[in-house]
C-alpha cells in the first residue's frame, strides 16, 4: 500500500499518516516533508536566491528518492505539502506505474491557523500561504476532513479506500 499524503502544515497529515501504520498489519515507512526540511542546511532557508537555485533539483531528489521503497515489502507513506504548482506532475511521472494513492488531507483554514497557533514549530500564516496551491491540481482519489474525523476515523477511511479501489489520481495528473 503506497500512500502520499497532501495537505497545508496543520492539516493533520502527521497525525493521519501514525495513525495509518498503527492501523496497517504490514510494516510501515514514512517518509515526511518535515524531515526533508530539518535535514536542509540554515543557509538554504536564509537564502532566497539560493532556494530558487537548488530548491527545485533538491525536491525533485527527494521526491525520486521515494520511488525505491515502493516495493511489495512494506507499505509507505508519504506525508507532504505540495506547494509548489509543478510537484504533483512531477510526483505522477516519477511514480508512473505504481499504485501510488494521492489523498487530499483538507481542513478549513480557521482550524488550521487555530493549531498553527498552539505550535511553536512554525510561524503563524504558512498554512494559509499555501492553502491555494496546494489543492489546485484538483486530482485525488479520496478526501479527508480533519476538522469532522479523528485520525483514527480518517485512516480507517482511507484503509477501507484504498483496499476497495484503484488509484487514478496520479495517472489524471498524466493524462
Amino acid at each position: 500500500m503506497f500512500i502520499l499524503l497532501n495537505g497545508t502544515l496543520s492539516a493533520g497529515k502527521t497525525s493521519i499518516a501514525h495513525t495509518l501504520r498503527k492501523q496497517l498489519a504490514d510494516p510501515t515507512l514514512i517518509f515526511s516533508r518535515d524531515q526533508f526540511h530539518q535535514s536542509l542546511p540554515a543557509q538554504f532557508w536564509e537564502d532566497a536566491a539560493l532556494r530558487r537555485l537548488i530548491g527545485p533539483p533538491l525536491f525533485r531528489q527527494f521526491h525520486q528518492s521515494l520511488l525505491p521503497f515502493c516495493t511489495e515489502e512494506q507499505n509507505v507513506i508519504i506525508d507532504h505539502v505540495l506547494n509548489q504548482a509543478e510537484w504533483a506532475p512531477e510526483i505522477a511521472g516519477i511514480f508512473e506505474g505504481v499504485d501510488l494513492y494521492f489523498i487530499g488531507v483538507k481542513c478549513p483554514i480557521e482550524i488550521t491557523e487555530e493549531r498553527e497557533r498552539s505550535r511553536d514549530d512554525r510561524p503563524n500564516g504558512l498554512a494559509r500561504s499555501q492553502i491555494d496551491v496546494v489543492h489546485a491540481h484538483g486530482a485525488y482519489d479520496f478526501t479527508v476532513d480533519t476538522s469532522r474525523l479523528s485520525a483514527q476515523r480518517c485512516a480507517a477511511d482511507i484503509i477501507n479506500h484504498v483496499r476497495n479501489n484503484r488509484p487514478t489520481a496520479f495517472h489524471r495528473l498524466l493524462a
